[in-house]
């Protein structure tokens, strides 16, 4: 398993996709070594896209979404607010992390 094993190490930054934190097991190793954050994007930013059949379509993502988003808020240690440019994000992310 992926995440059993990048869960085992520090000063890195996991990437996951959306459905990792549905596992109570994936979340608990994720947090072993660190926080989880849940950037927490305004829907109309996401795209439905073909190579994902739960969410090929606008419907498909909507309904997703909305069976997730208190998951994905209740099993973040830090929800990061939406933002203009990845730039912006990082340096959201950041900031909360030097607790300014």
């Amino acid at each position: 398993m992926v995440i059993r094993e990048v869960s085992k190490q520090t000063g890195c930054v996991i990437s996951t996709g959306g459905g990792a934190v549905l596992r109570e097991k994936n979340v608990n190793m994720l947090k072993r070594n660190g926080k989880l954050f849940f950037i927490n994007a305004n829907l109309s930013r996401l795209s439905a896209t073909e190579d994902r059949p739960i969410s090929n379509t606008a419907e498909k993502l909507q309904k997703l979404y909305n069976e997730r988003i208190e998951i994905y808020k209740s099993t973040a240690d830090v929800i990061v607010a939406d933002a203009a440019t990845p730039e912006e994000l990082v340096n959201r992310i950041i900031s909360l992390t030097k607790g300014k």
